[in-house]
């Protein structure tokens, strides 16, 4: 019996520079599938009457690997995606913050971030219910004077309410700028990470040592798949596995309790 697949690491095969040049990556499987689909070739022909089949063999066999994971750093999102990161430069990142209008005056926030961001860039809203009214954007001006408005004091860096909101929580954009930030996708080059090998190791009962299966060589194919349930992510993924040339399979696996070592 089969328990799982553990020690599941990648080598990339065709980075630029050579063999060490080339990067590792070990993963942590939620799911893991290996499949093999064979064309089956008939040939038929009429014996007594029926059409029936006379000889069967194999045509075309194509070899796919499905994986998704749950436990996503973020090395293992580059793999989903895969590319490698790059450092961007320059970037205005919108962030979305969140506090609650104090019960007595004043009645303000003040956030320093305030008065980095453009004025334009500057949105506030009302996400829930209460004493305070219903939600809702919040309108600007000078004076509030109703639940629904606010004033925006970026060089205070500061949010005043009307009494009318107190306790009120309140949701709003603030853009943070970066000199330099480490990032995947966007415009220009990215950094893809090729054909691959993969190791893995399938631990079983039987087999105490383990089963180490080896992919020679496997290529991503289409794109992720992300989803979230319970709050927990998955991110799914799909490859070609690449069969070498004279081998049946496109893998090799391994019975360590038969190994003798050299």
């Amino acid at each position: 019996m089969l328990k799982g697949i553990g020690n599941l690491y990648t080598k990339t095969l065709d980075l630029p520079g050579g063999a060490i040049a080339q990067r590792m990556t070990e993963h942590f499987p939620f799911t893991w599938a290996l499949n093999e689909t064979a064309e089956q070739l008939k040939a038929q022909g009429y014996s007594k009457g029926k059409r029936v089949t006379k000889s069967a063999d194999e045509g075309t066999v194509e070899t796919t690997l499905q994986m998704s994971m749950q436990y996503v750093n973020w090395e293992g999102l580059g793999f989903a995606l895969g590319q490698y990161s790059r450092i961007l430069t320059n970037e205005k990142i919108p962030l979305l913050r969140t506090q609650t209008v104090p019960l007595s005056g004043p009645f303000e926030i003040v956030d320093p971030d305030l008065s980095a961001t453009d004025d334009a860039e500057i949105f506030v809203t009302m996400p829930d219910a209460g004493t305070w009214g219903q939600p809702g954007p919040m309108l600007r001006t000078a004076t509030p004077t109703t639940s629904r408005q606010v004033s925006i004091n970026r060089t205070a860096g500061k949010l005043t309410f009307a009494a009318a909101a107190a306790g009120a929580p309140i949701s709003y954009i603030v853009t943070k700028a970066y000199s330099a930030i480490e990032a995947y996708g966007g415009a220009g080059i990215i950094d893809k990470r090729g054909a691959m090998e993969m190791w893995g190791l399938w631990e079983s009962p039987e087999v105490t040592a383990g089963i180490p299966i080896w992919i020679p060589k496997l290529k991503k194919v289409g794109r992720p798949s992300f989803s979230f349930s319970g709050g927990i992510p998955e991110l799914s993924m799909e490859f070609e596995v690449l069969t070498p040339a004279g081998w049946e399979n496109a893998y090799k696996m391994y019975n360590l309790n038969t190994g003798v070592p050299a």
